[in-house]
């Protein structure tokens, strides 16, 4: 339970920064990424920020649950959409969409999607799938 929620408030933490950073200084965060900014990538890096504001609430939500169904369902819910979110950056990186800075976010993006995993493995055992 105890590394449930570590990764609960980690997660929430991190989407929290990213929320907040795209939303305040899109321009910023696509130039570091090496995409060219504009009117374009900051509506959408914007409403990026909507869906991380999504995850920073259903993180510390469900924080408390204990291994359940709902609880399983969401670990591997969050493990396919980081799993998903580093796989494009890995895509995107060797099509040299954006540059090495990607490389943080993948390699974050990885680190949750297996804590999560592990989250949702170790509790197999107490939720009758």
């Amino acid at each position: 339970m105890r590394l449930y929620k570590i990764i609960c408030y980690s997660t929430a933490i991190l989407f929290s920064f990213l929320m907040i950073q795209l939303m305040a200084i899109p321009e910023k965060f696509a130039a570091d990424l090496g995409l060219i900014p504009g009117t374009g990538v900051s509506v959408v890096l914007r409403r990026a920020a909507i869906f991380m504001a999504g995850i920073v609430v259903l993180t510390i939500g469900i924080r408390n649950l204990p291994p359940s169904r709902s609880r399983q369902s969401v670990c591997i819910s969050l493990a396919v959409t980081f799993l998903g979110l580093s796989t494009m950056g890995s895509i995107e990186f060797f099509r040299g969409t954006v540059n090495s800075s990607i490389l943080l976010s993948i390699f974050i993006e990885l680190s949750l999607a297996m804590a999560y995993l592990i989250v949702f493995i170790r509790s197999r055992k107490f939720v009758n799938l």
